[in-house]
């Protein structure tokens, strides 16, 4: 058994942009929990700390080179699915692969550790490793947890004790087998609301679906969140978000809302978002072809018949914004409504209708002030150094 747990990030968090401009891969949502929680769970353990970017240190309990002792294995943050027993057997100076990428080692010493985990360093690591591959995966680009996360929600329900805590009225109709509900504390299911359990349904604590709204299984619905009046199917809420409309098959990681009429499918969306009245995407091409996403100055084809698009946190659309197939918006930006949108907007940028312009980072800071405070939240002044950091860092997708 190893002493200790460590998740550690390499440079596949880039391939996971813009979801992960303020977060840690092991924060991305898939399921009923995060990356991290699923391998928490999976191992009996407690709160693991990550091996990061160190700029990350004001949103993540970073774990630092010096503490680190002999014995420890070290899992990828990326890690969607893994064998338990693959992992606790893993011997000094061996190496589990998904295909052919870094899923978990456990070094002879603490002294090969260094940090950050480049490529350079992975290489040399499975050049002096015994290597094999395993039952692991990893999540690759942002439309992996896409495609995972309806079987994720079955299978992390069944990790769950089913029950009802909360109110459900008289008048709301149910479909399917009740042991596949979980209503949590101080929630409320009001009158002519549908819940369609085909797949399981968990709605978490001081949760209000209000009246005549459609829930369809799996779905997740974290702590907080209110839906009003929405229809919602296949997709995974973090807290504290507002839901209407139409949502299918997507994952909000949570703090955002698409309060309104309007449709998403098939998309990722980060926190702190608000999708304006109208906001529609399309997640299915008319020629029902395979879906390109453009991620910074390169285009890859997903693999994907449905995508929709992804979002970084603080993103703000307009009213009526449209959002083509495979669509990619970075964090802080702001979307011009009553059109089509550009598939590509970088982080920190203003679409003014004709052309992409700079959003100037205070201005940024403070509108994330008070959206913020709204639900409780303060940003720090370590919070803020973070934003103005990645402001920074992403000044080059925004030079023409």
């Amino acid at each position: 058994m190893a002493d200790a747990f460590y998740l550690f990030e390499d440079e596949g968090w880039k391939r996971l942009l813009p979801l992960t401009h303020l977060r840690p891969a092991s924060e991305l949502r898939c399921g009923c929990f995060t990356l991290r929680e699923r391998i928490e769970r999976a191992l009996g353990i407690g709160h693991l700390k990550i091996l990061a970017r160190a700029y990350l240190a004001p949103v993540t309990d970073l774990a630092h080179a010096k503490n680190l002792v002999e014995g420890n294995i070290y899992l990828n943050a990326r890690l969607l699915a893994f064998s338990r027993d693959e992992l606790l057997n893993l011997g000094k100076g061996e190496m589990l692969l998904a295909e052919d990428e870094v899923a978990a080692f456990r070094p002879a010493s603490p002294s090969e550790i260094r940090i950050p985990f480049t490529a350079a360093f992975l290489r040399t690591q499975k050049a002096s490793y015994k290597t094999k591959e395993s039952t692991a995966k990893l999540v690759r680009h942002p439309w992996d947890l896409i495609a995972e996360s309806p079987a994720l929600l079955a299978h992390d329900f069944s990790l769950l004790r089913p029950q009802v805590l909360g109110f459900i009225d008289p008048a709301v109709k149910v479909y399917g087998d009740k042991r596949a509900l979980f209503v949590g504390q101080n929630s409320r299911i009001e009158a002519f609301s549908i819940l369609h359990l085909e797949g399981p349904v968990y709605i978490g604590e001081n949760v209000r679906v209000g009246g005549f709204s459609t829930i369809a299984g799996p779905c997740y619905i974290g702590d907080g969140t209110v839906v009003d009046g929405g229809k919602l199917s296949e997709s995974s809420f973090g807290p504290q978000c507002r839901l209407g409309g139409e949502i299918e098959c997507s994952i909000f990681q949570g703090y955002s809302n698409k309060r309104h009429e309007g449709f998403l499918g098939h998309s990722v969306i980060g926190e702190w978002v608000n999708l304006g009245a109208g906001t529609t995407n399309s997640d299915l091409k008319n020629n029902y072809s395979e879906i390109k996403v453009q991620l910074g100055r390169n285009t890859i084809s997903s693999g994907m018949l449905k995508l929709g698009c992804f979002m970084g946190d603080h993103t703000k659309t307009g009213i009526g914004t449209l959002i083509n197939t495979g669509s990619y918006f970075g964090v802080f930006c702001n979307v011009l409504g009553g059109k089509l949108s550009p598939k590509y907007i970088p982080s920190f940028s203003w679409d003014t209708g004709e052309v992409l312009a700079e959003y100037e980072v205070s201005k940024a800071v403070e509108t994330a002030r008070v959206v913020m405070a709204r639900r409780g939240v303060d940003v720090t002044p370590e919070l803020e150094r973070l934003f103005r950091e990645v402001f920074v860092r992403t000044k080059g997708e925004r030079v023409p």
